[in-house]
């Protein structure tokens, strides 16, 4: 019942092409940022429920850092309701114009930031960061072992680390 703009740069190949058109089905905007590289395709091979691998295409940054934003792009973050960030370490979320904008949000948004060890940290005063139980270990410099408690610890580090709002590290399966 909400209306979603995804800021992003979609490659002019074969997977972005197929990730616009499922993104139009699905009533999405797409605000499209200068870039390169070629679509990031993630398969995941799974049996009985289980993933037993994965494999990651295209490790390529999507935009160039220095681009300038796109005054569309612009509204779209000033007027958004609430904010998902989550670019899997390919430039958008390291874009200076992106984070300034971002940054202006947070406060007055909610702003939700999911990390990637390629990526940039989150920015201070974000309301949430969903790292992995793998990667908030990895981000908080923490060789704590797998487990509740070590995921406690580095939540606690992270949110004290990066002046966050809270830090929910997430422990699922895929």
């Amino acid at each position: 019942g909400h209306e979603v703009t995804l800021v992003t740069s979609i490659a002019d190949d074969d997977g972005g092409r197929f990730v616009r058109t499922e993104l139009a089905n699905a009533g999405v905007s797409v605000v499209d940022l200068p870039g390169g590289g070629q679509t990031a395709v993630k398969t995941r091979i799974r049996a009985t429920g289980q993933t037993l691998l994965t494999l990651d295409g295209s490790s390529q940054a999507a935009v160039q850092v220095g681009s300038p934003l796109p005054r569309e792009a612009l509204d779209a973050i000033r007027s958004a309701e609430a904010i998902h960030v989550a670019d899997y370490g390919r430039g958008v979320a390291a874009m200076a114009s992106i984070r300034e904008a971002i940054g202006e949000m947070a406060g007055r948004a909610p702003v939700i930031w999911d990390p990637h060890s390629l990526g940039p940290a989150p920015l201070p005063m974000v309301t949430l960061v969903t790292p992995s139980s793998a990667e908030a270990r990895h981000l908080a410099c923490d060789p704590a072992p797998p487990g509740l408690a070590g995921d406690v610890r580095a939540a606690r580090a992270l949110t004290a680390k990066w002046g966050v709002g809270y830090v929910v590290v997430t422990r699922g399966e895929c």
